[in-house]
């Protein structure tokens, strides 16, 4: 039986808007794949200068799975689906 190969990406959520029209969260990424969980921490923190600040998608091919910020696993499901329709990504 064959594992299955998940692969990272940066996802930085923001927050947009105004009074008038009201806020919603938008996520941006540059969609770069990285084989680990230390290789997405470097690239989101270093080249991308996001400090601490964006969040790790876990992506099986065109399909986001999971994310997380660093060690901890975000549960909400709405999250996770406005995230991965934000960003053109499967569910």
């Amino acid at each position: 039986m064959r594992m299955k190969h998940y692969e990272y990406i940066v996802i930085m959520p923001r927050i947009e808007g105004n009074p008038e029209i009201g806020y919603s969260t938008a996520y941006y990424s540059d969609m770069k794949r990285c084989q680990t969980m230390r290789g997405v921490i470097r690239h989101g923190s270093i080249d991308l200068d996001q400090s601490d600040d964006f969040l790790i998608g876990k992506v099986d091919g065109n399909r986001l799975v999971q994310l997380q910020w660093m060690d901890e696993i975000r549960d909400d499901e709405n999250e996770l689906e406005n995230a991965a329709k934000g960003l053109g990504l499967s569910r």
